[in-house]
């Protein structure tokens, strides 16, 4: 009986180990997708009229969207694992067409965030290049670029909030 339950309990345990290795490398797929096209995040691309973010977000499961009159955006956050969120904000100018992109993974468990970061990092550099200007360090600030290129700004950043860190990329017309 005490066999039994130690092989349960292991196989449990291996079940949940190899599940969270299939979502962080599930982040740093999603991660090259999103860096691979960065003109067009989830089919939203800049210039885009709200209606249209509006018809293509219309069916979208998992995710809850917000929207801030304020600074006219739309903001989806989904949960992705119990410690991984994802957050996708869409801001609009003034003719209601989009000027910026934000996608956010947001992390509670640090650990996979240095890998997701880098290869992000890396396939940057590869497309665009050294960065053409760095953010400056702050107390929470730990890295990352800026690329201009194709009349649009590329930015990679990541940060630490106590136990919750983040790595956000960023694409902005007109700026």
């Amino acid at each position: 009986m005490i066999k039994k339950f130690f092989c349960l309990n292991l196989l449990f345990y291996i079940f949940l180990f190899s599940n969270n290795i299939s979502h962080a490398s599930d982040i740093a797929s999603e991660g090259r997708i999103i860096i691979s096209n960065p003109d067009v995040l989830y089919t939203i691309y800049l210039g885009m009229p709200r209606d249209y973010v509006d018809i293509n977000f219309s069916g979208a499961k998992g995710w809850d969207k917000s929207v801030s009159n304020f600074s006219n955006a739309y903001n989806f956050t989904r949960k992705i694992t119990t410690k991984i969120e994802q957050s996708f904000t869409v801001q609009f100018d003034a003719n209601n067409n989009v000027k910026e992109i934000k996608n956010t993974f947001i992390f509670t468990d640090s650990k996979d965030l240095e890998n997701v970061f880098l290869d992000m990092l890396n396939s940057l550099n590869k497309k665009y290049g050294s960065p053409q200007k760095a953010k400056m360090t702050g107390v929470r600030y730990r890295g990352g670029g800026i690329w201009y290129a194709n009349g649009h700004k590329y930015e990679l950043s990541r940060y630490y909030w106590g136990k919750t860190s983040t790595i956000s990329f960023t694409v902005t017309t007109n700026y």
